[in-house]
């Protein structure tokens, strides 16, 4: 746990090392705190000073240098001083985080995206500094997913099967749509046969029209069918 300036815990997710500096004269901060409830990167003078740093303020803004070697350099902002994000990486390497587990990581950052297009970014190079994992993993879904995701409880299933043509009708109304088609239709009824699950659509501009509409089909389909409809 820590503790921030307003007296507020907050939990230590993972504690690790975090590439600092331009490319090429890159070194590494250790021992961060990874703190998901803490919403900015804050770093510590005191513990760069101690990892053989050396950090000069002015009204310039702020230099940290090693060994002689101007590492980053940010700018004043009234009485803070912000470095510059392109010259500190946002990957943590983790103490004891696992390559495997950069996948569900990379997964929950990019909203929850399908695996199977995650993975297709990692071959293909899509995102730049794209950490490596496992390409294995890519058939597992997360319990976050499969619980935001899901439209609807799983049907029950039905003891009854029909045996013949208009033994069960299946039907549904939809709409209105914003756009209405070109004879002025913003509705349909769908009729679907469960022996045969051929289906009948029928486009309306009022909703009222369903009644009608299945008065029609019921007459044209038991006519041709030579049977009754049984259930709908």
């Amino acid at each position: 746990m820590t503790t921030t300036g307003d007296d507020i815990t907050h939990r230590i997710q993972h504690i690790g090392n975090v590439p600092f500096g331009k490319e090429g004269e890159q070194t590494c901060i250790k021992n961060v705190l990874y703190v998901p409830t803490i919403t900015n990167n804050l770093i510590l003078v005191g513990q760069i000073v101690e990892q053989g740093m050396q950090v000069c303020f002015n009204n310039e803004g702020c230099f940290i240098e090693k060994d002689g070697r101007l590492i980053p350099r940010g700018w004043r902002e009234g009485c803070m001083f912000i470095l510059d994000s392109n010259e500190v990486k946002s990957v943590m390497y983790a103490k004891g985080l696992k390559t495997e587990t950069s996948i569900e990581l990379c997964h929950k950052r990019i909203s929850h995206i399908n695996l199977q297009l995650l993975q297709t970014m990692q071959l293909e190079g899509v995102v730049i500094e794209l950490p490596a994992f496992e390409l294995k993993r890519v058939d597992q879904v997360s319990e976050a997913c499969q619980l935001g995701k899901q439209h609807r409880l799983p049907f029950q299933k039905e003891s009854s099967i029909s045996k013949g043509f208009l033994d069960v009708i299946h039907s549904d109304v939809w709409g209105p749509a914003q756009t209405s088609a070109i004879g002025g239709c913003r509705y349909y009824i769908t009729f679907t046969d469960d022996y045969s699950h051929y289906t009948w659509i029928f486009p309306m501009k009022k909703k009222r029209e369903v009644l009608s509409h299945f008065q029609k089909h019921k007459g044209e389909v038991e006519h041709e069918m030579g049977r009754h409809i049984r259930c709908l």
